[in-house]
């Protein structure tokens, strides 16, 4: 099994294989998986909040 690290609500691998498979079969060059979607949007609306919450954590 997958070890647990900082953050809570991770996704599992399998999760991750299957998304990013199904983006690469629809030619997308870009995979915000998982919370990375979050913080796309994140970033769009505060730059600084985005840095901050990679620095602590989601």
């Amino acid at each position: 099994m997958y070890k647990e690290g900082r953050g809570k609500g991770k996704i599992s691998p399998k999760q991750l294989v299957d998304e990013f498979i199904g983006n690469f079969k629809k030619d997308k060059l870009e995979s915000n998986i998982g919370k990375t979607k979050l913080l796309r949007f994140i970033r769009r609306i505060s730059p600084k909040l985005a840095d901050n919450t990679l620095k602590n954590g989601l």
